[in-house]
């Protein structure tokens, strides 16, 4: 021990009932008017319940951490998961281009007027049409898309394309179901 400062120690001890306490210790030395270090004197503290909280506090980051990382394990797996399924999907979209494409490629050198209209969903909108069907209606397909008949042409022959393609639809489907029922 040095003549001008203390030491400070932690050590289990056991009191005189057989408890087992921590204690932490300040010890500094007694100095004569000499110098001479002539004794020792000692603080001792209980620090038991200071040092049980430290060891749950230890336990519990230590589980926290577990936790986080077991968490941070989940989500790794997750994004992971989601990267795959953006590059598949990235990859069917890719190739639903590729094969809409080629099918406007078809269309578009065909003689035919070719076009797809909705009438399941969108009250007979414009889905698609070849490059012959724009020039005989000298309109832009991209201008055309999702507008029906009645936003192209005055309403009685709007009409007319109506009905005939309500007659060619119904038509289709009685050949659909003869054609299930056997």
């Amino acid at each position: 021990m040095s003549q001008t400062g203390g030491t400070r120690s932690t050590n289990e001890n056991i009191t005189q009932n057989g408890k087992r306490i921590t204690c932490e210790w300040y010890n500094a030395p007694l100095v004569s008017e000499a110098g001479e270090v002539i004794g020792v004197a000692s603080f001792v503290m209980d620090i038991s319940d200071r040092r049980r909280a430290e060891i749950t506090l230890q336990q519990t980051n230590e589980k926290l951490e577990a936790r986080v990382a077991k968490r941070t394990a989940d989500l790794e797996q997750v994004i992971d998961q989601l990267h795959a399924e953006i590059d598949d999907r990235i990859q069917a979209e890719t190739e639903l281009r590729a094969s809409q494409q080629l099918l406007q490629n078809i269309l578009d050198n065909t003689g035919a007027y070719v076009f797809v209209k909705d009438y399941l969903h969108n009250d007979g909108k414009y889905l698609l049409m070849n490059r012959q069907f724009e020039v005989l209606l000298n309109c832009d397909r991209q201008a055309m898309r999702q507008k029906n008949d009645y936003d192209l042409f005055p309403k009685p022959i709007a009409d007319q394309l109506y009905k005939t393609i309500s007659k060619f639809s119904l038509a289709a489907r009685r050949c659909n179901k003869k054609k299930s029922s056997c």
